[in-house]
């Protein structure tokens, strides 16, 4: 080289390769799409991949979060190879449906399960069909859950009572038809009308079930009575009579014990 060529010069110069060697690595390169030729410059650029995605539906998603039970969104977008915001349209329908739940706590997305709840001393359980082990519900959202119902349940992993928790997301089915216990009827002077309700004793919990004046059907205050049981109406159950069994004695003792609660 030239005595006056500084080294950074030198480092700058063009680097010349075998054409021979070359050119099968260009042409390899080019069938894999990795660069592009143009014939009218002679030169090659590198071509924009594009990561391939996959078309997900919305069972892809649910077999997905029922093999983890619990996943991110970010995680799910691996998995699936797809991104966040096609997910999130699939995933809010899922919601909807109640076939998956968003865990705000922890951003997970779990899967929910039909259980038959079990309530006793203070405590409700979920006995899933096919499952040996049962659940402990640790948030009951508001809903108010008697022995035997039917309901939709949402597992998150946290062990409470030597049981994994739960999530009570929704009563399906109602257990129980019928209400028996001692009818109590008070006076509200303030709005000049009867409250009225039957109350049913267990050895844990008094179950009160509200009956219109309306549906009395001619029971007195202090009387053992059948309630039909019309509706449960958020934390309430409304009742009407539907047979007077008598007045409170030891022969219907047996019978005060509410089946709502072991």
């Amino acid at each position: 080289r030239d005595t006056s060529v500084t080294g950074v010069q030198t480092c700058a110069l063009p680097i010349y390769v075998d054409e021979d060697k070359l050119k099968p690595v260009l042409d390899s390169m080019l069938e894999k799409g990795l660069i592009k030729y143009s014939p009218n410059t002679e030169l090659y650029k590198l071509a924009k991949v594009k990561n391939k995605r996959t078309n997900v539906t919305n069972e892809m998603v649910y077999e997905c979060i029922k093999n983890y039970e619990m996943i991110s969104i970010n995680d799910l977008a691996i998995k699936l190879k797809t991104s966040k915001k096609e997910l999130d349209t699939i995933l809010k329908g899922l919601c909807f449906e109640l076939k998956i739940y968003y865990e705000r706590h922890s951003e997970l997305y779990c899967v929910i399960k039909e259980a038959s709840l079990i309530v006793k001393d203070k405590v409700t359980f979920a006995s899933v069909e096919g499952e040996e082990n049962d659940y402990y519900i640790c948030d009951y959202n508001g809903l108010i859950p008697y022995n035997g119902d039917k309901a939709y349940i949402c597992p998150i992993h946290k062990v409470s009572y030597g049981k994994t928790e739960a999530i009570l997301i929704k009563i399906i089915e109602r257990a129980h038809k019928i209400i028996i216990g001692k009818l109590r009827i008070k006076e509200n002077k303030k709005r000049n009308k009867l409250i009225c309700n039957i109350i049913s004793s267990s050895n844990s919990f008094d179950v009160i079930a509200r009956v219109d004046e309306a549906d009395l059907a001619g029971a007195k205050n202090g009387q053992i009575v059948e309630g039909e049981i019309i509706e449960y109406k958020n934390s309430e159950i409304i009742a009407r009579v539907s047979r007077i069994i008598g007045n409170r004695s030891e022969e219907h003792t047996s019978e005060l014990q509410s089946p709502m609660y072991l």
